[in-house]
């Protein structure tokens, strides 16, 4: 009976002095594969293959953003930051674009073009982003979205491709009147912005 009582009160002195470790996880990323650089409010972001890091410039700190604190995708394609809106928008090759909102903790995950099933999975790549009038044009595998960094909720699609095809659209640029998208395959195309 003494030795299960000794038993009894050892495994409850060894419980009690476990430890909770769940904060101090640090993720050990490749910084190697940079996929984009973009800066404002005085730090650069830099998206790496599946992490992004941002340097401060005056107080020259760097900072890690990854799985072990709010990304949940795989491998990063693009990455841009809007200064007027204070918005880091990172970009992956499946689609997903993830949302860091500058002084929250939390990553606002759209998955819009992930989960849309009208569009092939190898076409669903993020390219590019370029903001215009308050709207994120993002340059795709099918062809340009827009979303609406105001609302944060997405607007048109445009399938520029011939009679309406989808077109892989590697980047946009506005230079009014018109607004330029390069493609693999097709090109530069032009349209007037007015039109969108």
């Amino acid at each position: 009976m003494r030795q299960i009582a000794i038993l009894f009160l050892l495994f409850f002195t060894l419980l009690g002095q476990a430890q909770n470790f769940e904060d101090e996880w640090t993720g050990l990323f490749s910084y190697v594969s940079v996929k984009g650089i973009t800066h404002g409010n005085d730090q650069l972001f830099v998206g790496a293959e599946n992490a992004v890091f941002t340097y401060d410039l005056i107080s020259q700190e760097i900072t890690t953003i990854s799985t072990v604190n709010g990304l949940s995708g795989e491998l990063i394609s693009s990455i841009y930051y809007s200064e007027g809106f204070g918005l880091l928008v990172i970009g992956y090759e499946n689609g997903l674009i993830e949302i860091k909102i500058d002084g929250e903790e939390n990553i606002l995950s759209v998955v819009d073009i992930l989960d849309k099933p009208t569009i092939p999975p190898d076409r669903k790549r993020i390219n590019d982003f370029f903001e215009y009038n308050d709207n994120l044009y993002i340059s795709t595998g099918f062809g340009i979205s827009l979303y609406d960094l105001s609302r944060l909720e997405f607007g048109d699609t445009y399938f520029i491709g011939d009679f309406g095809a989808q077109l892989n659209i590697t980047q946009t640029t506005v230079l009014e009147p018109y607004i330029y998208a390069s493609s693999l395959g097709g090109g530069v195309r032009r349209a007037e912005v007015a039109n969108d």
